[in-house]
């Protein structure tokens, strides 16, 4: 798109060595829907609206631009850049069942979320640079987030903002001694 339409996608090279992508979530992005409760989620643990195929994140156009550089790019390592974390997020404690309910992220947009997964299995090198939080995390994008043994395709480096205080110290934050994480 150009003009008001126009997202703040683009692509750079750094020599061989990397490629860059910058992926906007603004003018094409689906309505955020609402967060369900836990006995509202899905079989699967996901929320009923993030499933609609018919979400978007990126918007047809973007997605299509952002695809085409991924399958295109001879660069060693891939740097996608985006606003909000990429990774699901089990917030369950109970490590039967599963619960990702961050719809306010990729989280919302499921179809968005497969189609770059299945981009990413096939791209050299894949690193999702996210922001737009208050802890940092890295997170492993698993091929199917359900099954922790599932193929790794890149990982994520989840950041706070550059003026953002950190959240204090709060125990229920310790996502890594869930068994779901």
């Amino acid at each position: 798109p150009r003009g008001p339409r126009a997202g703040p996608r683009r692509g750079r090279g750094f020599g061989t060595a990397r490629r860059g992508q910058v992926a906007g979530h603004g003018q094409e992005r689906s309505p955020g829907v609402v967060l369900d409760t836990p006995n509202g989620a899905t079989p699967s643990g996901d929320c009923p609206a993030s499933l609609d195929p018919a979400r978007t994140i990126l918007g047809a156009e973007q997605r299509s631009w952002l695809l085409g550089e991924l399958a295109s790019s001879k660069a060693v390592w891939n740097l996608v850049t985006q606003s909000v974390r990429f990774a699901q997020q089990d917030s369950s404690p109970d490590p039967v069942k599963h619960r990702f309910d961050g719809v306010d992220n990729w989280m919302g947009y499921l179809a968005d979320q497969r189609t770059l997964i299945e981009q990413f299995a096939k791209t050299r090198n894949a690193v999702v640079l996210s922001g737009d939080s208050h802890v940092s995390f890295v997170y492993d994008l698993k091929r199917d987030f359900s099954d922790p043994a599932s193929p790794t395709v890149p990982t994520e480096l989840l950041g706070t903002s550059l003026r953002s205080d950190v959240d204090p110290f709060v125990p229920a934050t310790q996502f890594a001694r869930s068994p779901n994480n």
